[in-house]
């Protein structure tokens, strides 16, 4: 298991497309699933229920995300150990945003960057139905 892997698994359960993720990832779709495949493998358990055109995380995917993202912001942490900015006056914040399926997630990610480098907030997106409680809901005015 490596970071990228990790990563990897993080976006496709972000996107619950291998299609979309490969796409953001810049990698093809059966890279993507070997990938997840071996994942899945090598834990020795289901992370996602496979969908005709989606999929979706099984309670142990669910869990297991939550621990991967937890892992993800801590190297991310680790980037930055050593940055000015980054004070104990000034640490980085983490929070997980819900969405909802069909959301113009385009138009989100460009707000969201835009508060994360005011704020030093990093967000992880989750869709709504797989967010685990207690949720945490941002009210943004995307006009």
């Amino acid at each position: 298991m490596n970071l990228t892997t990790l990563e990897y698994f993080v976006q496709v359960a972000t996107e619950g497309s291998l299609t979309k993720a490969a796409d953001k990832l810049f990698i093809s779709q059966p890279t993507l699933s070997r990938h997840m495949k071996n994942l899945e493998a090598e834990l020795n358990t289901q992370l996602f229920v496979r969908q005709s055109h989606s999929l979706k995380l099984t309670e142990n995917g669910i869990t297991f995300l939550k621990a991967t993202t937890k892992v993800i912001q801590d190297v991310d942490a680790l980037k930055h150990f050593f940055d000015q900015h980054q004070t104990a006056s000034n640490p980085t914040h983490y929070l997980n945003v819900g969405y909802l399926e069909n959301f113009r997630l385009e138009k989100m990610y460009a707000v969201l960057d835009r508060i994360s480098h005011e704020n030093n907030i990093q967000f992880s997106l989750f869709p709504d139905t797989q967010l685990i409680y207690p949720k945490v809901y941002l009210l943004v005015n995307m006009t």
